[in-house]
């Protein structure tokens, strides 16, 4: 399987980021930015959860 990407106004976004991207934001809209865990997002973007920490430097709640 090969890492798709797309160009958006000249940055190279590929797949995987947009799944880390597009989780938390779909989730948020479907249960509020405080009834959803950091666990439930990175399930959603198909990432284990210490991966999503990794990429956005969160702390683990």
């Amino acid at each position: 399987m090969t890492n798709q990407s797309i160009d958006f106004l000249g940055v190279k976004i590929e797949k995987k980021e947009l799944q880390i991207i597009n989780a938390p934001l779909k989730l948020f809209s479907e249960k509020g930015l405080h009834g959803t865990s950091t666990a439930e997002i990175a399930k959603s973007a198909k990432v284990d959860k210490e991966h999503y920490f990794t990429i956005l430097k969160v702390k683990n709640h």
